[in-house]
C-alpha cells in the first residue's frame, strides 16, 4: 500500500467516525447539503456545455443525470 493510500484509508475512518457521533438528524442535514452542492455543480456543467439552455431543458437534463 502506497503511503498515498495509507492517508486516504485513515482519513476515511476518521471521517466515518466523526459522523458515527453525529445525531441522525445532523447527518442527514450534512447529506442534503452534499446534494445541494453535487446538484450546483451538475447545472454549472450542463450550463458551461450548453449556455442558451433553457431552464425547462436544464431540468430535463438534470434529472437524467441524476436518474441514472
Amino acid at each position: 500500500m502506497t503511503a498515498l493510500n495509507k492517508i486516504k484509508q485513515n482519513s476515511e475512518i476518521i471521517y466515518l467516525k466523526g459522523l458515527s457521533k453525529l445525531s441522525g438528524e445532523k447527518r442527514l442535514e450534512i447529506t442534503s447539503e452534499l446534494h445541494e452542492a453535487v446538484k450546483e455543480v451538475a447545472k454549472a456543467g450542463i450550463k458551461h456545455q450548453n449556455p442558451r439552455i433553457a431552464q425547462s431543458q436544464l431540468r430535463s437534463e438534470l434529472a437524467k443525470r441524476f436518474n441514472k
